[in-house]
Parts: C-alpha cells; structure tokens; sequence
C-alpha cells in the first residue's frame, strides 16, 4: 500500500528522532503517542498518518510499563534486534552469551524515489524497435503498460531497452537473456509501479 505524503513525513521525523539515540548505540527508545503526533503539529491528520504507518507495519506499537503505548520505527526496531544478537551455545544459558554485535555505527537518509515521469507510448515510440519488434512483443508491452496513469521511471526504461537489445543479439559474451526474462522485467516494472506510484 503506497504511503502519503504525510505518512512519509511522519516516518521520516520518527526516524530522524530516533537517529539521536541510535548514534550513540542507545537502541531501547520508543515515543509516546503524544510525541509521536506532534511530530506532524497534532490533530486529525497526524493521526490518520500514525494509523497508516501502524497498517503498512513500518512503525510498530508496545505497551509501555506505564499502561501508555509507546512507538519505534520499523529501522530502529531492526537495529536493536540485530544488535541483541548473541551467540548461543548448547547447554548454557542465553543470558550470559556474548554478543555478536560488538559495536555498530548508524546512518539514516531521507527516502527518495525516483521520478516516474515516462509515458510507455513515449517509451515505445522511441525505442519501439528494441522493445517491442513484433506483434506478440507489442501486444504485451500494451497489456503491462496500458494501466490509465502509468508511468515508468527512467531506470526501468533503461532496463526495457538493454534486455530487449540482449534478447536480439542473443545475449553477446554475457548469459544468453529469453524472451520470458523480458517478460518477467516488464511484470516487474508493473508491479513497482502499483506499489510505488503513490509515494513518488
């Protein structure tokens, strides 16, 4: 499910927040629920945010000791279950097991996506000849492509183009590329577009 853009915007301020206690290898810290919303200035919309980040299971929610709920990003959760690994042994007991994790160093950026901004007919009135030389080719490139509002990313464009180039020339010094691996790229390239499109 493609996230908002308030969504993302909270996800990015929870992550930021929690980036302060990762740097410095604290890896237990959770927001309150207040905190959490006012991230994003409080209110209606900062909660449907919170709610859709809690669907899309991209931030996780815990009871507190306190009855309260509290909230960790998807990111810092994986950090702090990777760096509680320890190394088990038989017959001795987990809690004095040494840590495989001796120390780690974090980095966070912002998510970019790249822009979707290639119409397919675009597409295939340029590289046509590559993509789509015969009639079966085209009418699964129209099928895969033909979704109103489409569009691919520069990269998947790429993609098409060398694949296709490949399957003609029988695949030169590399591993010979068929005509179901081109299919398989054009699915994909479908498929990241329904997931994806929201969010760019």
């Amino acid at each position: 499910m493609p996230l908002s853009t308030d969504a993302l915007l909270l996800l990015d301020r929870i992550e930021a927040l929690e980036m302060r206690s990762l740097a410095w290898g604290f890896t237990s810290g959770s927001l309150t629920e207040d905190e959490t919303l006012e991230l994003l200035g409080g209110g209606l919309p900062a909660e449907d945010a919170l709610e859709e980040l809690l669907e899309a299971h991209v931030v996780s929610e815990h009871a507190s000791l306190s009855g309260g709920r509290r909230y960790r990003s998807r990111f810092a959760e994986a950090v702090r279950l990777i760096t509680a690994n320890r190394q088990l042994f038989a017959n001795k007991p987990w809690q004095g097991a040494p840590r495989l994790v001796a120390d780690f160093r974090v980095d966070r950026r912002r998510r970019r996506f790249p822009r979707r901004d290639r119409r397919p007919d675009e597409i295939l009135a340029v590289s046509g000849v590559t993509i789509a030389p015969t009639p079966v080719r085209r009418a699964i490139w129209n099928s895969l492509t033909g979704q109103a509002g489409m569009r691919l990313a520069a990269f998947q464009e790429r993609a098409t183009v060398r694949l296709s180039q490949r399957v003609e020339d029988g695949g030169g010094s590399e591993p010979i590329i068929g005509e179901e691996d081109v299919l398989l790229m054009l699915v994909l390239c479908s498929h990241s577009h329904d997931s994806i499109v929201g969010a760019a």
